[in-house]
């Protein structure tokens, strides 16, 4: 519920929503503390026929509040949460407020019970609001109580790498909100410096130094996975969380490129190995400032399908195994299967992916085809022409061989092609598998299809299932161990339809049940829609980026109150 302006008359009505809690508590914690200073911060616009929110917020606390733009109630909530320290002294300051004209409510029902009507005169120094401030007190205590042990468990849900939300939810879009100010508020990075020849290239441009030739060409959108290494270099150099001394830290970057060094060797396994190398002597580097607290604390970036196992593997280094260990690696990569590939190879297991101290990635940084999302798909009803859309290679064998027996389960139940009649949801047997396709089919036939199949590979992730995301296809995930990015904060099973392996065959007869199934095609679009914004590099506050960095924050800085 988007909060309106206060309005404060000098008549004897006005109508606001419950941030009206938030704000005049915000009087007191940020800095007016006495009766007197509330009343002159009423007093002094009293004049006026209408008290406007944002210009009391801003005579009160001296905040900058730009314009007509609403305060940002959400974080004033943050502040109330984090220094439960002032509640004491609020609750006090609150009951002493009988001849200030706080406005008597009376509560209404509303979304989520927040909906308020305020009445009475705005200065009635005669009526004793006493009774009415401590009722306020304590149900500012209780939702308070209540946000931070909310918060708490999604901490703790981070770092434990869960794979669902707390409590059941859905879309945890409140506490998400919450956490990511508190991480902006207390989080401070330092990035050790590089000299390194990979942050010369703009993302968009492959860029990448080969031994005999320098590449400059346009990535294909299929390798928009790998953009992402440098993008975060970037948001974090521009970030207003980066400090320039260590001392002010507590969180280090160490900016890795894995990407880019394989892509300096023609060939896979010296790629590999180019990688792990580069990675030993970067971490090297960045000893000599004496801050790695082996690796506590510490986070890098692997962003090529070799992920984390591979470059700490071929680095062979006790700094990068320690690195490896207590830090945290930014993969795309993200597979909870890679601990018995380690077992297997002999390996120490703390070189493979570890979801209590890793993070995963939205896995692609084509923002042309985000925006291109957004500006096609804005109704969740509209409908669509095809029922199952696939693109990509499905040989028989390729990808142990999910690929192909998904999409032989669909043919076999779909003997009638249905004309090209588009409906909610779309007819079944309307579908589209093809190996190839333009630029234009592809984002045509997103737009237009019910599901997608986002099936393993030659690793459990794809860029195309957030291009799936953002055209409000719903996803068919069947990808064994993938740890999705933000599991706690989306439900993951509300707004895609996971299958397991070992069931591919039955794809096709739980797909058709699905489309037969109209409320729930509509409901999980429309979450598709709600949460795509987070799932995306858009430069954006709670965007793909400040998602995997709240990912570092819970799990390296900040310490969950269980």
């Amino acid at each position: 519920l988007k909060p309106k302006p206060l309005h404060v008359p000098t008549a004897s009505m006005a109508s606001v929503t419950d941030p009206i809690r938030l704000a005049f508590l915000a009087l007191i914690l940020f800095g007016v503390q006495s009766q007197a200073g509330i009343r002159q911060a009423l007093e002094q616009d009293s004049g006026n026929s209408v008290c406007e929110g944002n210009a009391l917020l801003q005579r009160a606390t001296g905040a900058k509040i730009s314009g007509d733009s609403s305060p940002d109630y959400k974080a004033l909530a943050i502040n109330l949460d984090s220094r439960p320290d002032r509640w004491q002294h609020m609750t006090k300051e609150l009951e002493s407020l009988t001849n200030v004209g706080f406005l008597e409510y009376e509560r209404l029902q509303g979304v989520n019970g927040s909906t308020m009507e305020v009445s009475e005169e705005v200065f009635a120094p005669e009526h004793d609001y006493k009774p009415v401030i401590k009722e306020f007190v304590q149900e500012s205590l209780i939702s308070s109580n209540s946000s931070r042990l909310d918060l708490e468990a999604f901490c703790e849900c981070a770092r434990v790498g869960g794979r669902s939300p707390p409590n059941g939810r859905s879309f945890a879009q409140r506490e998400l909100q919450m956490l990511l100010q508190e991480m902006r508020q207390e989080m401070r990075i330092f990035a050790y410096p590089t000299t390194d020849d990979c942050v010369k290239f703009p993302p968009g441009q492959a860029g990448y130094l080969l031994e005999k030739s320098i590449y400059q060409s346009e990535f294909p959108s299929s390798q928009a996975a790998y953009l992402l290494e440098k993008s975060i270099y970037e948001r974090i150099e521009s970030s207003k969380m980066l400090v320039d001394k260590h001392e002010k830290a507590n969180v280090f970057y160490i900016p890795t490129f894995t990407a880019c060094w394989r892509f300096q060797v023609q060939n896979r396994s010296e790629g590999g190995e180019r990688a792990g190398v580069n990675l030993r002597k970067t971490v090297q580097r960045a000893a000599q400032l004496a801050l790695l607290n082996e690796g506590r604390k510490h986070f890098w970036v692997s962003t090529h399908d070799m992920g984390k196992l591979e470059p700490v593997w071929y680095a062979n280094h006790s700094l990068t195994n320690q690195l490896a260990l207590h830090g945290s690696g930014l993969v795309n990569t993200a597979e909870l299967n890679e601990y018995h590939k380690a077992v297997g190879r002999g390996l120490p297991t703390y070189m493979a992916f570890n979801a209590t101290k890793d993070v995963s990635l939205a896995c692609n940084g084509n923002i042309s085809r985000f925006e291109e999302g957004l500006k096609r798909v804005n109704d969740p009803g509209a409908a669509r022409q095809y029922s199952v859309f696939f693109a990509g290679i499905y040989d028989e064998g390729y990808a142990g061989n999910v690929r192909y027996a998904a999409i032989q389960s669909i043919n076999k139940l779909s003997k009638e092609r249905p004309s090209g009649k588009r409906s909610v949801p779309a007819p079944w047997g309307s579908h589209l598998f093809a190996e190839r396709l333009s630029d234009s089919e592809y984002l045509k036939a997103l737009e237009g299809s019910d599901f997608c199949l986002a099936p393993t590979g030659s690793r459990v992730q794809s860029p195309r299932l957030f291009e799936m995301i953002w055209f409000g296809c719903i996803p068919v995930i069947i990808a064994d161990g993938y740890q999705l990015p933000g599991s706690c904060f989306f439900e993951w099973k509300d707004m895609s339809i996971q299958i397991p392996e070992k069931d591919v065959d039955k794809v096709g007869e739980i797909l058709r049940a699905w489309s037969a199934d109209k409320e729930r095609v509509l409901q999980f679009r429309e979450r598709l829609l709600q949460v795509r914004k987070h799932l995306a590099w858009q430069n954006k506050e709670g965007d793909a980026f400040e998602l995997a960095m709240l990912d570092v924050y819970l799990k390296q800085q900040r310490k969950c109150r269980t």
